[in-house]
């Protein structure tokens, strides 16, 4: 499910030629930091008493806090619960110590391979004689 929502949120803000999420939080401090100034005007004047004002910055920091870490397990707590790397790309001959040699070179010439053949179904041949262009 993890990289189904990654997918997403690639897609939906790669249309943007910013960081959404520098964008989402300077959004959020400077509304919070314009809520905060109102209310203590309002605290200042009188207007609001002091109890009120403190239950009020106690709840809506409790709300925060709640959606930040909501927002955290949904977008990247699926990794924590993930599958180590090694058996992700099915690489049992790593047992954590210093691979042997042959198994790097193997390893490398498969993803070459497997590179070549991507390469060669996307253009239709092993070379097109130019480099390549994304756009």
């Amino acid at each position: 499910m993890g990289p189904a929502i990654a997918r997403a949120l690639s897609l939906a803000t790669g249309l943007v030629p910013v960081s959404v999420i520098e964008i989402a939080v300077a959004v959020y401090i400077a509304k919070r930091g314009f809520e905060s100034a109102r209310g203590l005007v309002r605290l200042a004047g009188g207007r609001r008493p002091r109890r009120r004002a403190i239950a009020a910055f106690a709840l809506t920091a409790a709300r925060d806090a709640g959606m930040a870490a909501t927002l955290f397990y949904i977008l990247w707590g699926w990794n924590y619960s993930r599958p180590p790397i090694e058996d992700r790309l099915e690489l049992a001959a790593f047992d954590g110590g210093a691979p042997d040699s042959s198994f790097v070179r193997k390893l490398a010439a498969d993803l070459v391979d497997e590179t070549n053949e991507a390469y060669r179904a996307v253009h239709g041949s092993g070379d097109a004689g130019t480099p390549t262009h994304w756009t």
